[in-house]
């Protein structure tokens, strides 16, 4: 399957793209940041759609807090198509916002560094599933749609089995806005074929199974 790839043509007005962000556990990319910021950041539609699929097949507690996922993969392939320099600053930010760790380099390499940090930082070990977990939304969730966040940080302790109750936080706004873009903004830049990538290979994906008793309790969330 081919997955046009294209990007905000903007972006080739300048001689160099500097990204600034923070990097965290993602439930549909493992780990936020880098390329991510130019991919769906300033993409087109295509390979957004392309990719949350794909992290739907592989599943949510297999990808988040998991590094080198097939998304990740099919991100940087995409990120390689942008063919100007690219440099990248990745924050590490506590839970009390303080900075644990600022890294430079590429968008890849900078990365790479960011995300081991955040894996010690965002991520808690729990010895056993729980079979009821309720969760609330804090106020920087403020629809429902990112409040749904709160499951996929839970799901990977909760127990086969069991049941992950959302309480439904007062500061929740009742209306949701829908992305758009302008199709005149985007350009291609090439075709990806996701399995010439190698991406899936030796990765168990679509596979659901009983969570083990040595899951990851992420801060707000979780992970596998």
């Amino acid at each position: 399957m081919d997955v046009p790839v294209e990007i905000n043509k903007t972006i080739y007005e300048y001689d160099q793209v500097m990204i600034l962000g923070p990097v965290f556990p993602h439930e549909v990319v493992g780990f936020s940041g880098g390329n991510k910021y130019l991919f769906p950041g300033i993409s087109g539609p295509e390979v957004l759609n392309f990719f949350h699929w794909l992290g739907a097949v592989v599943t949510n507690p297999m990808i988040i807090g998991s590094k080198w996922t097939p998304v990740r993969k099919i991100v940087d392939h995409a990120g390689a198509m942008v063919d100007i320099e690219k440099t990248c600053f990745c924050m590490v930010v506590r839970p009390d916002k303080s900075l644990a760790g600022l890294f430079f380099g590429t968008p890849e390499s900078a990365w790479d560094a960011a995300s081991d940090l955040s894996a010690t930082e965002h991520i808690t070990y729990k010895e056993r599933p729980f079979h009821t977990i309720v969760s609330c939304a804090p106020p920087m969730y403020d629809d429902l749609w990112v409040g749904g966040k709160c499951m996929y940080k839970l799901e990977p302790i909760l127990a086969d089995g069991g049941e992950l109750d959302h309480l439904r936080a007062p500061h929740y706004r009742g209306q949701f806005f829908p992305w758009r873009y302008n199709e005149a903004n985007w350009i291609p830049l090439l075709r990806v074929s996701p399995a010439s990538l190698g991406t899936l290979q030796g990765f168990p994906v679509g596979i659901a199974r009983p969570l083990r008793p040595r899951e990851r309790h992420w801060r707000g969330g979780r992970k596998r």
